[in-house]
C-alpha cells in the first residue's frame, strides 16, 4: 500500500531557507500506523495557529494531509486544498506541483480515482520535465496502485515494473521493497499467489537487510496474507508470528492488534479452536483498548465466525448483535452485511426459522444495494474516464496538427533553400503519416476484435437457450412415448399373459414373470414421471417440488421442504422447468453421491426474486476439483442458473455436508 511520497522529497522542494524543523521525519512506511493516532495531528494544527513562516505551514499541510488518510478523510482533502492554494500564491512550480502530490493521495483514498490520477499525471509530467527520478518514481508507484484498483491488471504491473526500474537505479532500496511489495498484492488479485509469494520474500529481505521495522512489519502481514491465499498455513502463522513480535518489540499496539488478529484466523482455519479463540480475543482486546470501531467490528466478526464453526450459536448472536451496532452506528456497511449472515445463521442453528430466514432477506436487500452503489460508482469512474480519455485524444489530435503545421512550414522554408532538404522533409512527413495511419488502423482493427467476441458471446448464449430449450422438448417428446406406447404396450403384454395361464399349471414361474412385467411398467412410469413430472403440469412447481420431498422420502432420506410465496403468481412454464430441473440434480447429488441422511430444500419468492437453497449433511466434496474434471452435474446445474440469468454459491466441507445458494432473478 503506498502513502505519501518520501519526506527527502519534500525538503529538496521546499525554499533554501527553510527553518529546518525535525518535525515529522518519518520514514515512508509509518503512516499506517501513524495514521492511527491523533495526536501528532493535532499538535500540528496547534502549530498552525502560531506560526507564521509560510515554509512551516506547508510542511505541517503536507504531514496532516498524509496523518489524516484514515482516520479523517475530509480534513485530509482539506488541507491538500490549503496546501495547493498557499503554493499557489508562493508561485513556486515545484510546490505546486507537489501539492498536486498531495491532493492526488487524498483523492486516492476517497476512491474518487479519475481526480487523483489528474493530479498525479501533472506531477509525472512535471517531473519528468525537470528529470526528476525520484517524484517520477513516486508518481509511477501510486499510479500502477489506481491502475490495479480501476481492473487494469497488466498496466498497473507494467507501471510499478518502472517505477520498480527507476528506484533500483537510484539506489532506493526502501521504495524498491514497496514496489515489488505492491507487485505482488496485484498477482495476488490475479490468483497467482506463487508470484506473489515471491516478489513478497524479496521485499522482505530487502527490508530486513536497512532493519527497517515499520516497513518490515507491513512486509511480514503482506507476506503472511499471501500464505493464507495459497493455503499454507504454517507459513502465514510463521510470518504473521513475526509481524507480533516486531509490534511487540516496538509498543505499536495498533499492529499487535492486527497481527493477534490474523494469528487467530490461521488457527481457526487449522480448526484449532482453543487457541483461535484466545488469539482472537487479545486482539479484541486490544482494540477495545484503542477504541477503534472498525477494527473492533473486525474482531467481533471474527470471533463470531469461529463460533459459527462450533456451532456455539447463543455465543454467535451476542458478539453479532454487539457488531450490528457498531457497524450501523459507523456506518461500516460492508462489514453489516456479514454480520447479517451470521445472525440469519446462529437463529437458524437454534431453530428460529422466522427471524432467520428475515435476517436473510435484509442481508440480501443490504448487499443488493451496495452492489447498486458500487455499480453506480465504477459507471461514473468509467465515465470520468471515458472524458479524460476523450480530452487526451483532442490533445492529442491538436498536437499532431501543430506538428504538422509546423512540418508545413519548414517544407516552405527547406523549398527556397534546395530542392534536397524538400525531398528530405516530404519523406519524413510521409513516414510520420502512414504511422498515424497505422495506428489507426490498429485502433479500428481492436474495435472490431471487441465487437466480433461480444457477438460470439451472444451466440453462445442464443446456442445454450436453444439446448435447454431444446433438451425439454426432447424430454417432453420420450416421456410421453414411454407412458403411451411403451407402457400401453406393457399393460397389453401382461393381460394376454395372464390369458395363457391353463388351470393346473405351476403358477410359481407365471407369478414371477407377472411380477417383473409390473416392475417394468413402474418403471416405465417413474421414468416417464421424472423426464417430465405430471405434477408440475397440474399442480405447478410447487406440486411438483412436493412430489420431489416425498420421493426422498420413499428413498429414505429425510427431507425438511419450505415453500414460500410460490404458489402467489405462477412462473413460465420454461423457468418452472428449469427450476424444477436444478432441483431435481441438486438432490439427486445428495442422495447418489453425498450419501446424506437429512436435506433443507428452501424455495423462495421474494418480490422480482426467487431464492433455492439446498443444504444436506452428506460427506460433501471439493468443488473446484469437480468443475475442473467438468462433471455433468455441476455443469448442467450451472448452465441452467446461467440460462436463467441468476447467481450460484457452493459450500462444501468435506465430512461435513454442502449448502447450494442460488438467487435468480423474475
Amino acid at each position: 500500500m503506498l502513502w505519501f511520497v518520501d519526506k527527502k522529497l519534500i525538503a529538496e522542494f521546499l525554499m533554501p531557507n527553510f527553518l529546518r524543523c525535525k518535525l515529522l521525519n518519518v520514514a515512508f512506511f509509518a503512516w499506517p500506523f501513524f495514521a492511527a493516532s491523533q495526536t501528532v495531528p493535532d499538535s500540528l494544527e496547534r502549530l498552525l495557529q502560531v506560526s507564521m513562516h509560510d515554509t512551516v505551514r506547508l510542511h505541517c499541510y503536507f504531514d496532516i494531509v498524509m496523518a489524516n488518510l484514515k482516520p479523517n478523510i475530509a480534513k485530509s482533502l482539506q488541507f491538500a486544498d490549503s496546501a495547493a492554494a498557499l503554493c499557489l500564491r508562493l508561485k513556486d512550480e515545484r510546490l505546486i506541483q507537489l501539492a498536486n502530490y498531495h491532493q492526488g493521495v487524498a483523492w486516492r483514498f476517497t476512491g474518487k480515482y479519475s481526480n487523483a490520477m489528474e493530479h498525479f499525471g501533472a506531477y509525472q509530467v512535471f517531473c519528468e520535465a525537470k528529470k526528476d527520478k525520484a517524484g517520477l518514481a513516486n508518481a509511477l508507484l501510486q499510479m500502477a496502485f489506481i491502475r490495479g484498483m480501476q481492473g487494469d491488471k497488466e498496466m498497473s504491473l507494467s507501471t510499478y515494473q518502472k517505477a520498480l526500474s527507476i528506484n533500483r537505479e537510484l539506489g532506493n532500496r526502501k521504495a524498491e521493497a514497496e514496489a515489488l511489495s505492491s507487485m505482488g498484492e496485484v498477482f495476488q488479485g490475479m490468483n497467482q499467489h506463487e508470484k506473489a509469494a515471491a516478489l513478497r520474500l524479496e521485499a522482505v529481505s530487502i527490508l530486513e537487510a536497512l532493519k527497517d521495522t515499520v516497513a518490515l512489519g507491513n512486509a511480514y502481514n503482506n507476506l503472511g496474507n499471501t500464505y493464507r491465499h495459497l493455503k499454507d498455513y504454517d507459513k502465514a502463522e510463521f510470518y504473521y508470528q513475526k509481524d507480533y513480535e516486531l509490534a511487540k518489540r516496538t509498543g505499536d499496539e495498533f499492529a499487535m492488534g492486527y497481527a493477534l488478529h490474523h494469528l487467530g484466523r490461521i488457527f481457526r482455519l487449522k480448526k484449532q479452536y482453543e487457541r483461535a479463540e484466545q488469539l482472537l480475543l487479545e486482539s479484541l482486546a486490544i482494540r477495545r483498548k484503542l477504541g477503534h470501531n472498525t477494527e473492533i467490528v473486525y474482531s467481533l466478526n471474527g470471533l463470531a465466525q469461529m463460533y459459527n464453526d462450533q456451532k456455539r450459536h447463543r455465543e454467535v448472536l451476542g458478539l453479532a448483535k454487539e457488531a450490528l451496532e457498531l457497524c450501523r452506528s459507523e456506518n461500516i456497511r460492508s462489514q453489516e452485511v456479514n454480520v447479517l449472515s451470521l445472525l440469519s445463521e446462529a437463529n437458524y442453528g437454534l431453530g428460529e426459522y422466522k427471524e432467520a430466514i428475515d435476517l436473510y432477506l435484509r442481508r440480501t436487500e443490504l448487499r443488493d444495494s451496495l452492489m447498486d452503489v458500487e455499480t453506480t460508482n465504477q459507471m461514473a469512474e468509467m465515465d470520468a474516464r471515458y472524458q479524460a480519455s476523450e480530452k487526451d485524444k483532442a490533445l492529442k489530435i491538436s498536437e499532431l496538427e501543430i506538428g504538422q503545421r509546423k512540418r508545413q512550414l519548414g517544407w516552405l522554408v527547406a523549398l527556397a533553400l534546395s530542392l534536397a532538404a524538400l525531398v528530405v522533409a516530404v519523406f519524413f512527413g510521409f513516414k510520420n503519416r502512414m504511422k498515424a495511419k497505422q495506428r489507426i488502423a490498429e485502433q479500428q482493427d481492436a474495435l472490431r476484435q471487441q465487437e466480433i467476441r461480444q457477438l460470439e458471446q451472444a451466440n453462445q448464449l442464443t446456442a445454450l437457450s436453444a439446448m435447454l430449450e431444446g433438451q425439454e422438448q426432447e424430454r417432453s417428446r420420450i416421456a410421453t412415448d414411454l407412458h403411451d406406447s411403451l407402457g400401453g404396450l406393457l399393460a397389453s403384454i401382461k393381460s394376454h399373459f395372464n390369458a395363457t395361464k391353463q388351470p393346473g399349471q405351476p403358477s410359481v414361474i407365471f407369478e414371477k414373470t407377472n411380477a417383473m412385467l409390473d416392475g417394468a411398467a413402474t418403471e416405465v412410469r417413474r421414468i416417464s414421471h421424472n423426464m417430465m413430472p405430471l405434477a408440475l403440469a397440474l399442480s405447478g412447481l410447487k406440486g411438483a417440488l412436493e412430489d420431489v420431498a416425498q420421493d426422498l422420502e420413499k428413498q429414505g432420506l429425510s427431507c425438511q421442504i419450505e415453500l414460500i410465496r410460490l404458489d402467489e403468481l405462477p412462473l413460465e412454464p420454461v423457468r418452472s422447468v428449469m427450476v424444477y430441473r436444478i432441483v431435481q440434480e441438486l438432490t439427486h447429488n445428495a442422495v447418489k453421491h453425498a450419501q446424506a441422511s437429512h436435506l433443507l430444500l428452501q424455495v423462495i419468492r421474494h418480490e422480482n426474486q426467487l431464492t433455492l437453497l439446498i443444504e444436506d449433511d452428506g460427506k460433501g466434496f471439493d468443488v473446484e476439483a469437480a468443475r475442473q474434471k467438468k462433471g455433468l452435474g455441476l455443469s448442467s446445474v450451472e448452465s441452467r442458473v446461467r440460462y436463467l440469468k441468476g447467481e450460484i454459491e457452493w459450500d462444501s466441507v468435506l465430512g461435513e455436508g454442502t449448502t447450494v445458494s442460488i438467487s435468480i432473478p423474475l
